[in-house]
This record gives structure tokens, C-alpha cells and sequence, in this order.
């Protein structure tokens, strides 16, 4: 049976978001071909039909993931809004809500938000191409993020990067505490230096 192209596309797409979220809660150890199928509710004939192996599911993610940012970062900035980059990392350190009554300070899994956090140091143990993807889609969340600072900002790139590094580092350890406290305190510090570091 011959599917049309936006069947093919559709599937993909299915595939890609199962995988992501498996990868992001599971790690790339903790899941097989045949878990990422199950999830996306396909074949692993339609699997194989896309990517020739997990290797290459991951890279699609990891691609996928950060274009997502990107996107996220983008819209923000493009809203015209003066202060898009405080209003973005606000979004992007937001807590989760509680996963159960019977457990409220515990915090949702991590499946949720950015790929960057979970997913980067699966890629550290990657190969060459998927490394290479990362950093060019890297690079392209950095000029997004050049593009909206003001000439205020002395050293646009040093910025950039260093607001990623804390935005990424502060929801890693905000994820990691089971105390919402705890948690709203490493998102506030981490606003607050950002916030500090633009108007240097």
C-alpha cells in the first residue's frame, strides 16, 4: 500500500514526539525501538521506513527538540515586547504543577519542556553527527537570542551563551530538588542574575 506524502510526514511527526519524550524521561539507555513504536502507536516497519536506526531517531529529536526552543524564543522575541527576554526565561524556569494530591511537593516528570536540559548529556555520548547537529542548532538558538538584544548589551554572543548555560543549569537543579521552595529559589536566583548580566 502506497501512503501519500502527508501520511508519511504525519508519521514521522508521531514518531519523532514519542521519542522525545521517551528520551527525555527514559534516557537513550533506558529505551529500544520497540518502546518508541509502542508509544507513537506504529509498526517498526513504518519505524525503519525514517530513520535506519535509534542512533538516528535520536539525532531527529535532539534536532527537533532544539528547533522547538528556537521557535519559543522567536515568537517571544518577535512580539515586539521590550522585555521579551525577561518574560522568556520566566517561561522557561516556570515550576511545574504537583503530580498527585497524595504527593504534592512532588514535581512532574521530566518528559515536560525544554530538551535541552535531559537531552544534552545523552549527546555528550553520541557520534559526530548528531554532535554536529546540536551544536549548529545551538548556534542558531544563540543568534535568535542576539538578534533581540539591545545595543546596550556590550558583548551580545557572551551573553547569549551565558543566559542559555544558567537557563539550562537552573532548571536541571530545579528539576532535581523535591522541594518547590527549594525550586523557586534556584529560578529566582538564576532571573535575577540574568537580569543582572543585561544591564552590566
Amino acid at each position: 500500500m502506497r501512503y501519500s506524502k502527508e501520511h508519511k510526514a504525519e508519521t514521522k511527526a508521531k514518531i519523532l514526539k514519542a521519542a522525545l519524550g521517551k528520551f527525555r524521561s527514559e534516557g537513550y539507555g533506558g529505551i529500544g525501538i520497540d518502546g518508541i513504536t509502542k508509544a507513537a502507536g506504529v509498526t517498526s516497519g513504518a519505524f525503519y521506513t525514517h530513520f535506519g536506526s535509534k542512533a538516528d531517531a535520536f539525532r531527529g529529536t535532539v534536532v527537533e527538540g532544539l528547533e522547538q526552543l528556537r521557535i519559543a524564543i522567536e515568537n517571544n522575541r518577535d512580539e515586539g515586547d521590550k522585555d521579551w527576554l525577561a518574560n522568556f526565561a520566566t517561561w522557561y524556569l516556570s515550576l511545574p504543577k504537583a503530580r498527585t494530591k497524595t504527593d504534592p511537593d512532588c514535581l512532574l516528570p521530566m518528559q515536560g519542556g525544554c530538551a535541552l536540559p535531559t537531552l544534552t548529556p545523552e549527546v555528550v555520548r553520541a557520534g559526530k553527527e548528531t554532535q554536529s547537529a546540536y551544536q549548529q542548532e545551538i548556534k542558531e538558538i544563540i543568534n535568535a537570542i542576539n538578534l533581540g538584544l539591545s545595543d546596550d548589551v556590550k558583548n551580545k554572543q557572551q551573553f547569549s551563551w551565558s543566559m542559555l548555560a544558567m537557563l539550562i543549569g537552573g532548571v536541571t537543579l530545579a528539576r532535581s530538588v523535591r522541594d518547590r521552595k527549594v525550586a523557586a529559589e534556584i529560578s529566582d536566583a538564576i532571573l535575577q542574575s540574568i537580569n543582572d548580566l543585561q544591564n552590566k
